[in-house]
């Protein structure tokens, strides 16, 4: 299940020169670990990854919220193209951007949620791979994907909302929806502090000058993502 363009959406990417890539055979990863503000941003600045969304997942219980997230889990999901980078790239990340020998709560446990069983026989290959890395057992659990539930909007691209005059920019340019949003997705990462500002200046993503001169100056500076 992929993030899909509302209709409100698609006519707004038409009138906007914000870029947002429809690719053929983009595919699904679901992750877990830890704090997903965090999470977010470090996928939104990967090369390959279209698009990204905060959520609750892994449970049975219907219609979790921050407030009570009953048994389900913090999760990250992104849609990447795997022409660009595969999934054992986003793995890759995975592995090495957290710590999944640590045990947390429920909410924040370490957590790979497959969509195929390529996916679950990647995800057991590589698990076995990372253990070799670490002196203490990994307790990253591989769970078949279940239903996705998104945050509150609040949660959604948190490093980005916090730049209130940056969001009213894109907003006047024609973005209508940061959950679906590639340019979104992509500045979350470098507002959160990954990727770099060569990136950044290299990608094409449509953005208005007065936009492009903002998120420069904010990577010209050091930036951390702080969570809950």
């Amino acid at each position: 299940m992929g993030l899909k363009l509302s209709s409100r959406s698609r006519v707004a990417a038409k009138m906007s020169s914000l870029r947002e890539p429809k690719v053929t055979g983009a595919e699904i990863a679901t992750i877990g670990m830890g704090c997903f503000w965090g999470v977010e941003a470090l996928y939104g600045a990967t090369p390959g990854v279209l698009r990204t969304r905060v959520g609750f997942t892994g449970g049975d219980v219907q219609n979790p919220n921050y407030h009570d997230l009953a048994d389900h889990t913090e999760g990250t999901e992104l849609e990447y193209d795997p022409a660009v980078i595969t999934y054992e790239g986003i793995l890759d990340f995975f592995w090495k951007k957290h710590d999944p020998t640590e045990k947390h709560k429920c909410q924040y446990k370490s957590i790979i949620w497959y969509h195929s069983d390529d996916q679950k026989a990647i995800a057991e290959r590589t698990l076995k791979e990372a253990q070799k890395r670490f002196s203490k057992p990994i307790v990253t659990e591989i769970a078949p994907a279940k239903v996705f539930y998104n945050a509150e909007r609040y949660h959604q691209k948190y490093r980005l909302q916090g730049h209130k005059e940056l969001m009213t920019i894109l907003k006047n340019a024609g973005m209508d929806d940061i959950i679906t949003s590639h340019v979104a997705a992509r500045l979350n990462g470098y507002l959160g502090g990954h990727g770099s500002l060569a990136q950044f200046q290299s990608e094409d993503l449509g953005l208005p000058d007065e936009a492009k001169a903002y998120v420069v100056k904010v990577l010209q500076k050091s930036v951390t993502v702080s969570c809950h």
